[in-house]
Parts: structure tokens; C-alpha cells; sequence
């Protein structure tokens, strides 16, 4: 607005009214950046175009079992298969799923973008837009998962619950207790105690 009205101030200089036509170009400029952004939101926080043929995903590795992921792929369902931030996000979810690497405590985005090589905002983008759910989330039901499993296999008798959630990746028996109680509705000792395994 500011660069408008100077334009069209009586007041200009022999300079100015030479360059004329080009002040009005700048102006129009000046005035198309802000509505590019609200038109176009990816050129505001950086997210460039991702390359179809850097999304292949492993054909080698076992394919995602429904059985394991049926929390977390659904939302990619919705989505068009056309668009590359999907393809993003299932090779996202292959390579947690395959990997495991949630099992190591000090796992986050950073280990995921440097392993898969995705620069980091695509993988918050793919979390937030595509798979909607929260890396967090979705890492501690990973674990949970996992430590469900422990807690009705043998490795019950043979690692002391301690075991159990350093083998699930959590950090500190406090998080294990709060995360399993918040997700199943029960303690680890409850847990065990209402299996099948231990009624029968």
C-alpha cells in the first residue's frame, strides 16, 4: 500500500516519472506476495514438490501387516495414492514397522529423516497431514504394542518387568507405568493378570 501511494503522490521526482511503468510492476509485485501465500501455504513453510522416484518403497522388505498397522493406516486411506507425500508417508511407516528402531529410547524425527534421508519438515508434514497422528503417539503405541506382546510371551519368565520396558524402548520405569496405563486402561502386573493366558 505504501509503495501504491508513493506511486501516486503528485509530489515525484523527473527520475521517478521516467520509471513510471516499471514502480507499477513493483508494486504489483509487492502486493501478489502475500496472496500467494495465503493461495499457496506450501511457499510459506518451505515444503517443496517431492520426487515420485525418490519415494519407491522397498520391494524387498516384508510387506506392512494390517494386523500391526491397522492404528495408523487408516488415514492414508482417504488420501489420493497419486500424491507423493503419501507415497512419503507409507515409506515413513514401512521403515518404522520393519525396523523397529522405536525400541531404542532415544528414537525421534531426526533418526527418520536421517536414515530415510527426507528432509525433516517433510516428515513432520506427513505426520501432521497424512498419517494425522502424532510421531509421539504413534511411537509409544509402537511400544506398547511391543511390550504387550513381551508381557504374554515367555520373556515374561525369563526378564523381570524392568526388562520388559527397556526391551519396548521406553527410558524410565515411570513413563512404561504412565503410557501402558493411558493406552490400555491398566497397569503391566493388571494387564498380565487379566491375559487369557493367566486365567486359564
Amino acid at each position: 500500500m505504501l509503495t501504491i501511494q508513493y506511486i501516486l503522490t503528485n509530489g515525484v521526482s523527473n527520475i521517478t516519472v521516467s520509471h513510471f511503468f516499471i514502480n507499477y510492476i513493483i508494486a504489483l509485485a509487492y502486493a501478489c506476495i502475500p496472496l500467494l501465500m495465503l493461495l499457496f501455504p506450501s511457499i510459506l513453510y518451505g515444503i517443496p514438490i517431492v520426487r515420485t522416484e525418490e519415494l519407491a518403497i522397498d520391494s524387498q522388505s516384508p510387506a506392512l501387516k494390517q494386523a500391526d498397522t491397522t492404528f495408523i493406516m487408516p488415514a492414508l486411506k482417504n488420501l489420493s495414492p497419486e500424491d507423493n507425500f503419501v507415497l512419503l508417508a507409507e515409506k515413513i511407516l514401512q521403515h518404522i514397522n520393519n525396523k523397529k528402531p522405536y525400541l531404542d529410547p532415544k528414537f525421534n524425527i531426526d533418526d527418520i529423516s536421517e536414515k530415510l534421508n527426507i528432509p525433516k519438515h517433510h516428515v513432520y508434514f506427513c505426520f501432521s497431514n497424512v498419517i494425522n497422528k502424532k510421531f509421539t503417539k504413534i511411537r509409544t503405541e509402537l511400544r506398547i504394542e511391543h511390550a504387550k506382546k513381551l508381557l504374554l510371551s515367555e520373556e515374561i519368565t525369563i526378564s523381570s518387568l524392568e526388562g520388559i520396558w527397556t526391551k519396548s524402548g521406553f527410558s524410565s520405569k515411570t513413563s512404561f507405568f504412565t503410557s501402558f496405563k493411558e493406552e490400555t486402561g491398566m497397569t503391566p502386573i493388571e494387564f498380565i493378570e487379566c491375559s487369557p493366558l493367566s486365567l486359564g
